[in-house]
């Protein structure tokens, strides 16, 4: 069904659920129109959309409605980076709980855990996470904990921790589900970079990378952890012309269709790629502070470090060593609060 048709359908739905007078068909409804404008890329108007359904599920004492409508706000928000997303990942745990559903449970926690994940507060997700593996009994749930602890055990270079939450991920390799495929795929990509030789690590991010933006575009937590896995992997092998191609899927978004970390990530990016190719830097200064300051407005702590030592790498080409000096040394004391020892390894090879 193409988007104009889930369109169609989905205000056909609402127009049918407002007549009806059924608060049950009209919180599906605005689910359905929900879900349309987040693969839309209308990041506001599918949180209204979900916060409204919330409302509607609230008013009539429908707390399995209210679930799926606090889960997909929570869900659009955190991808999107809108204000609001911790304490609706809370409260669709809280009734998760409450409800006593278990799989829904796995996947609040798992979010909750990639929630803290980029906002830098790496114990949080450890502690989400750990509570998916050993408070769920059945494996495949345990997945959504094994799945945010192997990316921060990679993220950090714990190596042999990754790999034994890759082996716990195996039953998703082959997943009716296209969202965990694609999640095994980010996870082996992940291990591999880690782990190196880059190469290795390639061909599963970028497969997964566009995989994530063909199923639910750029606004999808597959899509937010391929896209810059795969660029920096890309990178790693020297592979700009497949880096710009991946810069090329997100720089066709509409203007304002981007989320804020993408749209960092994309400035930080090209700016790389630019310094690797011998091209003209007019614009590689600007581009790296746009985006450290929105990483910093975000508070993604350790994508802002990674920016500043990208930044101080190439202030150090332009003969401006001391201001180089000071964003490595906030770098290096971000990754050591953050025990990101691979972060800090590859700081002292570049020094």
């Amino acid at each position: 069904m193409t988007d104009d048709e889930v369109a169609e359908h989905a205000n056909r739905a609402y127009e049918l659920a407002t007549a009806a007078h059924s608060p049950e068909v009209l919180c599906r409804a605005l689910n359905a129109k929900g879900w349309l404008l987040q693969r839309q890329h209308h990041a506001p108007e599918a949180a209204a959309m979900f916060a409204a359904l919330v409302e509607v599920a609230q008013s009539n004492d429908l707390p399995r409605a209210e679930l799926m409508g606090r889960g997909n706000l929570a869900d659009v928000r955190s991808q999107s980076d809108l204000p609001g997303a911790e304490s609706d990942h809370l409260a669709a745990l809280e009734l998760t709980e409450r409800l006593g559903d278990v799989g829904n449970r796995a996947i609040a926690l798992s979010n909750l855990a990639f929630h803290y994940f980029y906002a830098g507060q790496w114990d949080l997700t450890r502690s989400y996470a750990r509570r998916a593996v050993e408070s769920l009994t059945v494996s495949q749930l345990q997945n959504f904990g094994h799945f945010p602890l192997l990316m921060l055990a990679a993220t950090r270079g714990d190596i042999e921790a990754a790999r034994t939450h890759l082996r716990e991920l195996k039953s998703w390799a082959d997943d009716d589900d296209a969202q965990s495929r694609d999640s095994y795929l980010i996870a082996e990509a992940a291990v591999a970079l880690a782990a190196g030789p880059p190469s290795e690590s390639l061909a599963a991010a970028i497969t997964a990378a566009r995989s994530a933006y063909e199923s639910n575009g750029l606004i999808s937590e597959s899509f937010r952890l391929a896209w810059p896995l795969a660029l920096d992997a890309a990178l790693r092998c020297g592979d700009l012309d497949e880096a710009k191609t991946l810069l090329a899927m997100v720089a066709e978004a509409p203007a304002g269709h981007l989320p804020p970390y993408l749209a960092a990530q994309q400035s930080r990016y090209a700016a790389l790629v630019t310094i690797e190719s011998g091209q003209p830097a007019t614009e590689v200064e600007a581009k790296l502070r746009s985006a450290m300051e929105t990483l910093r407005d975000l508070g993604y702590r350790y994508w802002l470090a990674r920016a500043q030592v990208d930044f101080a790498r190439w202030l150090g080409t332009q003969n401006r060593q001391e201001e180089a000096a000071r964003l490595l040394a906030d770098a290096r004391q971000t990754f050591i609060e953050l025990d990101a020892s691979a972060d800090l390894h590859r700081m002292a090879l570049s020094a």
